[in-house]
């Protein structure tokens, strides 16, 4: 039988492993299609409003909380938080170009 305490545990404690994968799987539907779909939708996180963002296309769906829904956030978002430049082209794609954190 498992205890509330581990329950608790798995939930918030070591979850770095789970950030790595949550962005690369996320990194893997970016790169699935040439375009993304990207919709938001309010919601509340610790009684602060903040926004879902929802990123799909029809191999994939993703969700990230953000806690504004700016020009900036949503590219940030994009990116997948990485840090670099964006170009929005004529053409309805977006490229990234990258720098390193270091």
């Amino acid at each position: 039988m498992i205890s509330e305490g581990q329950i608790s545990n798995l939930l918030i404690k070591a979850q770095e492993g789970f950030h790595a994968e949550k962005a690369a799987v996320f990194e893997a539907g970016l790169a699935s299609s040439p375009w993304q779909h990207l919709d938001e939708t309010s919601t509340r996180v610790n009684g602060q409003n903040q926004y879902c963002q929802v990123i799909c296309n029809p191999l994939y769906t993703a969700y990230q909380t953000t806690e504004s829904k700016d020009r900036q956030t949503i590219l940030d978002v994009l990116r997948n938080s990485r840090l670099g430049s964006t170009c929005i082209t004529p053409r309805p794609r977006v490229c990234w170009q990258e720098y390193s954190r270091e």
